[in-house]
């Protein structure tokens, strides 16, 4: 969806419309009565087992870096479609604050900074120094990161806290990013 997005700002193909409604409806389709968002899905729109045997953190981390992206666009999309992903986002937002996996955490923060609404700085200074404390535990010698490995979607962490200190204007972020 962010790529669509961005496709979509950058170009104006309406059919990028299509495709980004039909990965909004997904994401309502995962929001569950608890603001969490189920992940997997077979062809019959039927969730799977799966769901109830792996973290789901980051997946719902990545739905709101879509959502918040989506938003950060609002004024060139159908009214329709920018409301039902604050809709959708409203309804993520307080259980947010329980997710403690990294890259999740990451990509809330991005999220919310796409979103840019104020009323979220809390949770954004919540998270950020969540990944603080997590650099800071990890950091040795010349091991300056996260977590004590490398894994995929690295960049997030840093980017997340470049975000954080553009929203928050705290040097420690921007320095942690770098």
């Amino acid at each position: 969806m962010i790529a669509l997005c961005e496709h979509y700002k950058l170009m104006g193909d309406a059919n990028d419309l299509i495709l980004i409604s039909i990965y909004l409806k997904f994401i309502k389709h995962c929001l569950q009565p608890t603001g969490k968002l189920l992940n997997y899905v077979n062809k019959n729109k039927i969730f799977t087992e799966q769901n109830e045997m792996v973290n789901l953190e980051d997946s719902n981390g990545r739905a709101v870096w879509a959502l918040g992206y989506l938003l950060s666009i609002k004024n060139i999309l159908p009214i329709a479609m920018a409301e039902e992903a604050e809709t959708i986002l409203q309804k993520v937002l307080p259980q947010l604050s329980t997710i403690y996996s990294t890259r999740a955490m990451a990509f809330i923060i991005k999220g919310l900074y796409y979103q840019n609404k104020k009323e979220n700085v809390n949770l954004i200074k919540i998270l950020a120094d969540r990944l603080l404390q997590m650099y800071r535990h990890e950091r040795k010698n010349e091991w300056h990161w996260y977590e004590n490995y490398l894994t995929y979607g690295n960049s997030i962490l840093p980017e997340a806290m470049l975000c954080a200190f553009l929203i928050l204007d705290d040097p420690i972020y921007k320095e942690t990013a770098k």
